[in-house]
């Protein structure tokens, strides 16, 4: 499976957002998300810039060429900083990781509850 088919879709997974969600964010149709998902679409690099921006990653990560997110994500102002912010300095990257992995396990129980509900 291409790296950019699977990073989109794991993303709109974890955010819980639907391609119509992300279509509208971008100013695509919702079919055109739907062909790049089904690999029958390549989008433009604006187009995939526009999608890396939506979910706060860089096009190197949706691309796949690297496994870092958002390698810009530690830079911020001193107003955007918070103090949990400030504690993610002590962590290691292993402990970012299941901390984002603890995440997507959470969200997902949250959407197994909603489908019973």
């Amino acid at each position: 499976m291409d790296m950019f088919i699977k990073r989109l879709q794991e993303l709109l997974d974890e955010r819980d957002m639907t391609q119509r969600e992300l279509a509208e964010r971008i100013g695509v149709t919702e079919v055109t998300i739907s062909r790049y998902i089904k690999g029958e679409r390549k989008p433009r690099i604006d187009t995939v810039g526009k999608i890396a921006e939506a979910f706060g990653v860089s096009i190197d990560y949706l691309l796949g060429y690297s496994n870092i997110r958002n390698p810009y994500n530690n830079v911020k102002s001193d107003n955007q900083q918070s103090k949990n912010d400030k504690d993610d300095e002590f962590m290691s990257e292993e402990d970012l990781y299941i901390i984002e992995q603890f995440k997507k396990f959470l969200k997902q129980q949250r959407k197994m509850k909603r489908k019973k509900d």
